[in-house]
């Protein structure tokens, strides 16, 4: 139950959305953090695909000077989706 409870309270902070629109409003600083607390805390569930591609996310977005390849951002957003899809199959909506 713990777990599930962790799973669930990280759901609710993995966004790609506000990843994307801080990035189309030019803020890599903000973008930047976002993505390296997701990343930390996708770590720490052992949720390695996502873990994985925040990882490579955190490091296109390091220098904080251009947006991350399209590609890095489908996988993203690809394995958020699922992760999400998973979380809420398992115990309702989140």
């Amino acid at each position: 139950d713990f777990y599930l409870g962790l799973l669930h309270k990280f759901a609710s902070v993995l966004d790609y959305d506000k990843v994307e629109e801080t990035l189309k409003d030019g803020n890599f600083d903000e973008a930047f953090m976002l993505v390296h607390r997701m990343k930390g805390s996708s770590a720490d569930l052992c949720l390695t695909p996502l873990s994985e591609v925040l990882l490579d996310l955190t490091d296109e977005l390091r220098p904080k000077d251009h947006l991350p390849s399209k590609d890095m951002m489908e996988l993203f957003k690809e394995r958020a989706t699922s992760f999400l899809n998973m979380v809420s199959d398992e115990s309702g909506p989140i």
